[in-house]
């Protein structure tokens, strides 16, 4: 009678430590704010938690407490990740973003910031555990029981949990249809029925389909292209054969330009620069995992971020035809500066297959005043001035592409440079913010007045914008900081994480405020119109915004996957990727409106982040540009 005895016993101590481990699960809603479905990693995660863990009966008693342990160190190990991932995505891991894994050491700080007591609960149930084992240990018998017999109970018990997770998963593609599981970062389907551990194995097995996409429709987008490409000629060559000079600026967000603290304004030399310059300030900003490397993906080349991971790591050995390349078949000589390591995001590789002649990195750069993440601003404009004075005396015009890092989070300004001051009611994040980007204005405003000095700002097109908006500003401090007597809605918030975007013709002329719709996508083309260049065999997704069509912003990553924003209205897509479930806004009054008046504009989003995503998957540029 002691072998089924212990077959019994064993078999529930396989469930009843995997109950125990699910804690974790509960607790990791909690951190998250998953306040619905608390009981899914019950009814999902817990049986494929015992598909893999019934297999550890098999070996001994103290093996397959070893297993036991190490299993739950990696459970804990992948939810404190996703924690963290969420906190600044509000997402959990895709695994295309591991390609990026060794990108965390330079951002640490930022990391660092985002670390929680919170997530020191997802030990707790490391407790419990240690206490059995212990009783166990003290209060074992000798086993009767065979290897056969333990395989047996292994095997019986892992049927049962597979029975249970393919149940579960066909429940979840009955109400929601295949869709859910093969478009997983376009909804939170499985996120929310399955848990984030079944998520990972969907992801897991998407990965070696995902590359494998439907054929590229080749001809539907030249069709489709040959009318995007049809505009006004307004300032068409206005600056052909000028320079090009483009600064990317970390974090500026628009919603902090232009204003002022306590009589003090924040960016006082970019406002006085806009003065001069044609002002584009309804900019969104639609960004993917990539942050600041899809900011520039976007402005260079006119595509869509990744769904999951960042073009510059996972495509960088794909043919563009990026806006440096263009201008070289102009006769421009490209160079790019960053003050950072050049193998960070692979900018490296990235810049060589964007056509750039020259990347100058932290590897070229005296590194001798560090502020947050690398190079200050004030010493990376200082030390970059020299190379554009030698551009300019070559004889050739040039295009020069300026990455700043003084702005990124956690903003982090000596006290020695900090002039503003900061009201009292300001959260650290906000104040902290606000002195970044007031130094980096000091910076930038000195540059420009070198360009002035030099007598290189009238032989350029100078192009200033932010990649992205403010991490860590929560809604909560910019309704603080704007007066706001209302809680943002999603819309509205929206509204409010679109950049700046600055273009200065020589002379001061063409200046003025535009209030066009578009994003970064929108750059490209623009550039193009300006400087003149045949667009008849070009590929790009955005608009010139000097000459505008109805235009497209389409989200995919910080607000819910297929959200969009056109001239005239806002759709704010829903998690689970269902269009009837999301919400369309008026832009000019903000009020909600039928769903039918951008019912069109959804299915053209939705073709034009699958036609995007088919070239980069497939390196389709070259196949597109044949006549």
């Amino acid at each position: 009678m002691k072998q089924p005895k212990q077959l019994w016993f064993e078999a529930a101590e396989i469930i009843g430590l995997n109950v125990l481990l699910t804690i974790k699960l509960l607790i990791f809603n909690a951190i998250n704010g998953f306040t619905s479905g608390m009981l899914f990693p019950l009814t999902a995660t817990l049986p494929l938690f015992i598909v893999i863990t019934a297999w550890f009966s098999a070996f001994s008693r103290k093996m397959k407490y070893t297993l036991y342990v190490i299993f739950n160190l990696l459970i804990t190990f992948v939810l404190v990740a996703d924690s963290l991932f969420y906190s600044f995505f509000h997402t959990i891991i895709p695994l295309p973003i591991l390609s990026q894994i060794g990108q965390v050491g330079g951002v640490k700080s930022s990391v660092g910031s985002a670390l929680s007591p919170a997530l020191g609960l997802l030990l707790i149930d490391l407790i419990p555990l240690a206490v059995y084992l212990i009783v166990r240990k003290k209060k074992a018998e000798q086993s009767t029981m065979t290897f056969k017999s333990r395989l047996a109970v292994s095997f019986a018990v892992a049927f049962i949990g597979v029975i249970a997770v393919t149940g579960q998963f066909a429940v979840v593609r009955a109400s929601a249809g295949s869709e859910a599981f093969s478009n997983l970062y376009e909804n939170n389907t499985v996120l929310k029925k399955l848990g984030v551990f079944n998520y990972h194995v969907v992801d897991a097995y998407n990965v070696k389909i995902r590359n494998a996409s439907a054929e590229m429709p080749v001809s539907d987008f030249k069709t489709w292209m040959e009318v995007h490409r049809q505009s006004g000629t307004e300032l068409n060559g206005a600056v052909q054969g000028k320079n090009l000079i483009m600064i990317q600026m970390e974090a500026l967000q628009q919603a902090f330009v232009n204003r002022s603290v306590d009589g003090q304004e924040i960016t006082p030399n970019l406002n006085r620069f806009i003065e001069r310059s044609r002002y584009f300030d309804n900019i969104s900003s639609p960004i993917g995992q990539g942050n600041t490397v899809d900011a520039e993906f976007m402005t260079m080349n006119s595509m869509y971020p990744l769904p999951a991971g960042a073009v510059y790591n996972l495509k960088n050995q794909n043919h563009f035809h990026s806006l440096p390349t263009i201008l070289k078949e102009q006769g421009y000589t490209t160079a790019a500066f960053h003050g950072y390591v050049p193998t960070y995001y692979q900018r490296d590789k990235m810049y060589v297959s964007e056509g750039f002649d020259s990347f100058t990195s932290a590897s070229d750069y005296t590194l001798d005043e560090s502020i947050g993440l690398g190079l200050s601003d004030e010493s990376f404009y200082k030390q970059t001035m020299p190379k554009l004075i030698e551009l300019n005396k070559s004889g050739k015009p040039f295009l020069s592409f300026l990455v700043t890092l003084s702005g990124h989070h956690p903003y982090q300004i000596p006290e020695n440079k900090q002039s503003m001051k900061i009201p009292a009611s300001y959260s650290k994040t906000l104040g902290d913010y606000i002195q970044a980007q007031h130094y980096a204005d000091q910076a930038l405003g000195e540059f420009l007045q070198q360009l002035e000095n030099e007598g290189i700002m009238d032989k350029s097109l100078v192009v200033i914008y932010g990649d992205h908006f403010a991490p860590g500003v929560q809604l909560s401090d910019l309704k603080t900081f704007l007066g706001l007597d209302h809680d943002l809605s999603i819309y509205e918030s929206a509204e409010l994480m679109k950049v700046p975007l600055v273009m200065h013709f020589p002379g001061d002329e063409n200046a003025g405020t535009d209030h066009v719709h578009g994003s970064q996508m929108d750059t490209f083309p623009t550039l193009l119109n300006l400087f003149g260049v045949d667009k008849s065999n070009l590929f790009y997704f955005g608009q010139d915004l000097i000459n505008p069509n109805d235009h497209m912003t389409i989200y995919r990553y910080y607000l819910p996957s297929g959200s969009f924003g056109t001239q005239d209205y806002f759709y704010v897509a829903s998690d689970d990727g269902v269009f009837d479930h999301g919400h369309a806004f008026d832009r000019k009054s903000g009020k909600e409106v039928a769903l039918s008046k951008v019912a069109a504009s959804h299915k053209q989003a939705r073709w034009q982040l699958q036609v995007s995503d088919s070239i980069l998957n497939q390196d389709g540029l070259p196949s597109l540009m044949k006549k």
